[in-house]
Formats: C-alpha cells, sequence, structure tokens
C-alpha cells in the first residue's frame, strides 16, 4: 500500500488530480494516503477486526476491492497546520459549515468519482473509485476500462518523399503498447503476479526474452513481464 498516484489507472490519477484542485479551490485542503494495493496488502486490510486487531475497515477480500486494480484511492483530511491529519468524520477544517468529507465526497461526485461514503455495507468516507461501469467480475477477468483522454488524433498523411535508407544499427527489438488503457508490468509472466508499474497507451519497450503470451520487457529503468497481446 502507498500513496503513490503513478499506480493508479492514468485516468483515475487525472481524476485525483482535478479532485485535489477543486477541494483546495474551495478552501479545503486534502491528502491522498493509498492507492494500489497488492493482493497480500488487500488481506491484511480484510483481515483487520476478524483475525487481527483493530475494526472492520473492509469488506472486500482480496482480489474484490478496486484498490487491486489501480482504480481506487484514498484521502484524508489535512488540518490548517499543513502537517497533521483530520480522521474526525465531523470535522470543519475550513470553517464553511460543512463537515470536511462530505463536502469533499460531494466534489469527488461531481467530477465523475464514486464516493464510499454512499457504500451501503460498510460506510468509507474516505475511499473513491471510477471503474467506467465495469463490474468487480469484469475487472477479476481480466478487463480494464478504457481512458477517455486517450483520444486518436487524425493524422493528414504528408507528400510523399525519397525514402533514404538508415545505416544499420544493432538489432533492438522493440515493441509499443496499444492498449487504450495501458498496460501493467507484472514481476513474473503470471497475471495474477504482482502488478510494479502501469504502462500508457503508446509507451515504447525493448523486448528482452518471450515466454508464451509474455514478453519480457525493460522500460526505462523497469524491467519485467508484459501481456504480448496488448503490445505490437
Amino acid at each position: 500500500m502507498g500513496a503513490d498516484l503513478n499506480l493508479l489507472h492514468p485516468y483515475v490519477k487525472y481524476l485525483c488530480l482535478k479532485h485535489i484542485a477543486a477541494c483546495a479551490a474551495k478552501g479545503l485542503k486534502i491528502m491522498v494516503t493509498d492507492t494500489y494495493r497488492s493482493i497480500a496488502e488487500q488481506a491484511k486490510v480484510y483481515a483487520q477486526g476478524r483475525t487481527t486487531p483493530g475494526p472492520i475497515i473492509s469488506n472486500a477480500e482480496p482480489g474484490w476491492s478496486m484498490h487491486n486494480y489501480h482504480l481506487a484511492y484514498d484521502i484524508a483530511i489535512v488540518n490548517p497546520d499543513g502537517k497533521t491529519i483530520n480522521w474526525s468524520d465531523i470535522c470543519d477544517t475550513d470553517h464553511d459549515g460543512i463537515k470536511d468529507y462530505y463536502e469533499a465526497g460531494a466534489i469527488g461526485e461531481s467530477i465523475g468519482l464514486v464516493w464510499g461514503g454512499h457504500f451501503k455495507n460498510i460506510t468509507d468516507k474516505p475511499h473513491y473509485q471510477w471503474t467506467n461501469g465495469l463490474s468487480i467480475e469484469e475487472l477479476r477477468a481480466g478487463r480494464l476500462p478504457t481512458n477517455p483522454l486517450d483520444q486518436k488524433a487524425t493524422v493528414v498523411p504528408a507528400p510523399a518523399t525519397p525514402v533514404v535508407k538508415p545505416e544499420p544499427t544493432p538489432a533492438i527489438k522493440t515493441k509499443v503498447v496499444t492498449s487504450s488503457s495501458g498496460l501493467f508490468v507484472r514481476e513474473k509472466a503470471d497475471k495474477n503476479s504482482r502488478s510494479i508499474f502501469l504502462m500508457n497507451c503508446g509507451s515504447k519497450v525493448e523486448i528482452l526474452g518471450t515466454s508464451g503470451i509474455w514478453d519480457k520487457i525493460k522500460f526505462g529503468t523497469i524491467i519485467g513481464w508484459a501481456c504480448n497481446t496488448y503490445l505490437k
């Protein structure tokens, strides 16, 4: 678990930054406390209040939380000192007569997020998610929401020019991410392996090897495995 926004789906990251800015414009400061959770991390969250000390904070078993699919984040209200966090449901740090977590929830919903404050089973006021309509069952089956910001631009062909053959260079095999919703880099050649990074559509990677439907790739300093169905 952690607060790294780069582990969020690209559109969820966009909405998260928009959420933070919209709250700030209202005089309300929020900070992100949690984004992606691995299956093992979700198991620890689910165990709290059941097999480990503390209150129950989640009904989502491992694999059944939007955090496990890079589609959710949690926030906390920051006190006026800019350093400490206020977890009280009734806090009103901006003194506008509206409870801060409810105010942040309304702002999040206004930009297209689903707010955990309206969950039926366990109310989760710090929680926000976006799935573009996909169910948890579809996510578990391997589907990912497309990125609404990823729009293909119309390219006007340039006038034909003489083709000049480049000088031979050492052969380095590369591919490009074609999935509009991005592509996970995993530790192992297994869809259940922990994801370590989410590449955007159009990202260029170096191919280091292949094992069935998995390519071992290098992206910047990151080395891992990605499904080659979405690499061309």
